[in-house]
């Protein structure tokens, strides 16, 4: 997938949030889910991962080089990194204290919402920015992936919208 293809995927995963968070009452958005997090937290936490991404895309090319390394292998494609991604969650619960969602005294949907279409529309303008060779040329740590490139980070961020859109949906 060119870097084009990456933010129209993940546009339209954002789109299909975004619609359906705007058809939710605000009682069911804060509603607590038990043990489970709520449709606000799962946006929050939509909100979080994408935030060290937007200033990944800040730095100097040379900084991410020497603190995180260069590739190793070329880019997988969209499918082998969600291929990947499920053998290595595969009955785990991966969010950890960096993204773990806390809900603020006195949010509101409309706060959680305007604050999640903030960081992600960074993060499309920031994304285009780079060039597409730079896409495999940079790594990242991820949480459950290891280092994994620009691109795949791309794909996984496109992903993980999907993931979570699927969440929220299930709870309405």
């Amino acid at each position: 997938m060119t870097k084009k293809e990456i933010i129209a995927a993940t546009s339209t995963a954002y789109d299909g949030v975004l619609k359906t968070l705007n058809s939710v009452d605000e009682s069911v958005f804060l509603r607590p889910q038990g043990q489970k997090w709520s449709i606000a937290e799962n946006v929050i936490h939509l909100e979080m991962s994408v935030k060290p991404l937007n200033l990944a895309y800040l730095l100097p090319k040379f900084v991410l080089n020497w603190r995180f390394g260069k590739p190793n292998r070329p880019s997988r494609t969209y499918d082998e990194l969600v291929a990947r991604y499920r053998e290595r969650v595969s009955g785990v619960v991966l969010a950890g204290t960096p993204f773990q969602p806390l809900l603020p005294q006195g949010a509101t949907k409309q706060k959680i919402i305007q604050s999640f279409e903030k960081q992600h529309l960074i993060y499309f303008k920031r994304m285009d920015s780079w060039g597409e060779e730079d896409l495999d040329a940079i790594v990242l740590p991820h949480p459950a992936l290891g280092k994994i490139t620009l691109r795949e980070m791309g794909f996984f961020t496109t992903l993980h919208l999907g993931l979570h859109h699927d969440i929220i949906k299930r709870y309405l």
